[in-house]
């Protein structure tokens, strides 16, 4: 006869369920095997012992032939590797603890009660009642142990009568198998677990998951595989080399710490340039935390990304997100029909005599001159080149200055402001967790990228309600009539204030980080070339003198002109772009052995 099975429910006292109608005749003696392990708990190996039994008085009586072995998978020592804590079997007795490794009990309790086991599992004699108690240990065994109890309820249970599961006991014998067409009493939130943790229902999950995967395979394979090979064949296209990798099932975490470390040592760019050399390509193929990434300095290539097929590449889904979080929806993060209408709306604000008016440079220089010692020595330029540039661009922008390079003033929501922008442009370099917590990073909130993020968008809504409440002209300076302001124009673009932020601020991107970096890298040269610097100075003696220069001006410097092109194609202000494919693309150059044939991009790379 099969074994009845039978599960108790402790909610104050034990019930008994039984998985027959009726409950049969229980003989006086009874042999009674329980499982304990780490962390059992005493109630549910006590409670149901009083059920089984004709009377209660065979708790106490001395006469009664009922025993009670206790089972475990040695006779002389406890369950072992509980979660981190791994002890090998001794040979000697131990008592076995009703609570789990010591690390993990709540320090209140002051009473650690033990018990010590009769039997192995190898042992444990004939059974007509197996009872698999429920307990915190229940989750903390490991899998070797996990394997021993399941094997054991598995063997015992067509010869065992009675088979009883208290609580979380029950996910034992869902793991042994035993529980296929029948009830569990359990904690309702165990439910989940009992459904996945039966043998049964993991193998017609697996069945059914794998029979999903293979046919979302075919209906790829006949579908997009098919439209790909037929483009490939269409255009002669081969496989771009891949960068080579030591961790292929790693999804190109690899990759992904050894851009992160260059990034963060400044040597993005010397690393890609070197990835390129070491392969002898101009197009190479990698894999960074599980995406396609094509990396290529191939002119073909930006060309036809950035010119020749321009509609067919996005600035992908991640950088739009990411800044457009503090940027908003400008015309560095606007796509399609939407940046072509802010570029629009942008246009007249830069009109020639909007831009041709020079005094706004006079008083952001000379804090500059202020900043560089007298004395000849050593000067970091750079940052103080961020720092006129974020002057002038803001004075220009919102017809105030952040005056960052006025060091002797204390302005706390224009510190505020800088101290935001750095972060937001770059919260990777300021982050300073592992590699692992950067991974992290990537998928829970920054609250303080989002902190930031608000300052700078209050910054601007502040100058914004100011200017629209103000009465002085549209686009001038109350205090100098013949000053340019940017906003006020774009105020007469549109009321719509996001808008005007978002625009402001995108366009106060671009103008400090790329003005600053070509003044960074042309004194960087100048520098250490005096003669180019000699040459520099005797043409502006000569045709602007000690007058303050003029647009006019700026534009007969034939020579200078001739410098800041030479530092844009030595040190691209833009060194890097990034595209991602709209639908399913081919390049020009990048694939095959030499490079020189067409390479497929498929969508989304």
């Amino acid at each position: 006869m099969l074994p009845k099975l039978a599960h108790v429910l402790l909610a104050g006292l034990p019930v008994l369920h039984i998985a027959t109608a009726q409950v049969p005749d229980i003989k006086a003696n009874l042999s009674i095997g329980v499982i304990i392990y780490p962390g059992f708990t005493p109630l549910d190996v006590f409670g149901p012992r009083t059920f089984p039994l004709p009377s209660p008085h065979h708790l106490t009586s001395p006469t009664s032939r009922t025993t009670l072995p206790r089972l475990h998978p040695t006779q002389h020592d406890a369950l072992h590797h509980l979660l981190h804590h791994r002890s090998r079997l001794r040979a000697s007795p131990r008592p076995l603890s009703l609570y789990p490794d010591p690390t993990l009990i709540n320090p209140i309790h002051k009473l650690n009660p033990t018990l010590l086991a009769t039997h192995s599992f190898a042992t444990a004699p004939p059974l007509d009642v197996l009872i698999v108690p429920g307990g915190a240990g229940q989750f903390l065994l490991d899998n070797e142990n996990n394997r021993t109890m399941e094997s054991f309820i598995a063997s015992r249970f067509e010869e065992t009568q009675y088979v009883l599961s208290v609580c979380t006991g029950a996910t034992a014998l869902a793991r042994a198998g035993v529980l296929k067409g029948r009830r569990a009493t359990t904690n309702k939130a165990l439910n989940c677990n009992m459904t996945l943790l039966s043998y049964a229902n993991i193998k017609i999950l697996a069945v059914t998951i794998s029979g999903a995967l293979i046919a979302y395979r075919l209906y790829w394979e006949v579908t997009t595989g098919a439209a790909r090979r037929s483009l490939a064949k269409q255009h002669g296209c081969l496989p771009a080399k891949r960068r080579p990798t030591k961790y292929p099932f790693l999804f190109g975490l690899e990759h992904f710490s050894i851009n992160i470390k260059a990034f963060r040592n400044h040597k993005l760019l010397e690393t890609e340039a070197q990835l390129l050399r070491d392969n002898n390509t101009h197009t190479i193929l990698s894999r960074v935390l599980g995406r396609l990434i094509y990396l290529t300095d191939d002119p073909e290539n930006v060309k036809a990304m950035l010119a020749t097929d321009f509609d067919s590449w996005s600035l992908g889904e991640e950088r739009i997100k990411n800044m457009s979080s503090y940027l908003g929806h400008g015309v560095f993060t606007n796509e399609g029909a939407a940046w072509k209408h802010s570029r629009e709306m942008l246009r007249p604000c830069f009109e020639r005599s909007q831009v041709a008016d020079l005094s706004i440079m006079d008083t952001h220089v000379q804090h500059l001159i202020d900043q560089v010692p007298t004395d000849g020595t050593t000067v970091d330029l750079q940052p103080l080149f961020h720092e006129l540039t974020l002057d002038v661009a803001t004075e220009f922008l919102f017809g105030r200055s952040t005056n960052a390079l006025d060091h002797s003033r204390e302005d706390r929501a224009c510190q505020e402001f800088i101290e935001a922008f750095e972060y937001c442009q770059s919260p990777f370099s300021k982050n300073k967790k592992g590699t692992f917590g950067l991974i992290l990073s990537l998928f829970l909130p920054d609250k303080k990228f989002k902190k930031y993020a608000k300052i700078i968008q209050d910054f601007a809504d502040k100058i914004i309600n100011e200017e629209t409440t103000s009465s002085p002209p549209p686009h001038k300076d109350p205090t100098n009539p013949s000053r340019y302001i940017f906003l006020p124009t774009l105020l007469l673009s549109t009321p719509h204030h996001p808008t005007i932020r978002s625009e402001l601020l995108n366009i106060l991107l671009a103008a400090r980080d790329t003005t600053a970096s070509l003044l960074s890298n042309l004194l960087w040269e100048l520098s250490r070339q005096p003669p180019l610097l000699s040459r520099l100075r005797l043409e502006i003696a000569s045709q602007i003198g000690s007058n303050p220069p003029t647009y006019a001006d700026l534009k007969s410097l034939r020579y200078l002109r001739a410098l800041i092109n030479e530092a844009q194609r030595m040190y691209p202000i833009v060194p890097t772009n990034a595209r991602q494919a709209l639908h399913d693309n081919v390049l020009p150059r990048g694939g095959g052995p030499d490079g020189r044939s067409p390479v497929l991009v498929p969508k989304g790379t």
